[in-house]
């Protein structure tokens, strides 16, 4: 079984929600499966920013799905898109 590197495009709720904090929440909440590798944090629009953050993950059936899911149930999380996504 291979690995995924994941490029996830996280937009939050408001521009108020702390970026920093979303990360920390994210990386402490991860199954052992998953692992965070890099995060940054990049004017979006009109003030808010956005976190590109990735990840390596088993290629298996369902990774992606319980990394959004995970992702989502975060306090401060409006919008999740996939900006890259390759097999290594």
């Amino acid at each position: 079984m291979g690995k995924v590197l994941t490029v996830l495009n996280i937009i939050p709720e408001n521009q108020d929600v702390n970026l920093n904090s979303v990360c920390e929440k994210i990386k402490s909440s991860l199954p052992d499966n998953i692992k965070y590798h890099d995060s940054k944090i990049e004017p979006f629009a009109f003030g808010v920013n956005t976190l590109k953050i990735s990840f390596l993950l088993d290629d298996s059936e369902g990774g992606m799905d319980i990394l959004e899911k995970l992702i989502k149930n975060i306090d401060g999380v409006g919008e999740i898109s996939v900006e890259h996504l390759t097999l290594i």
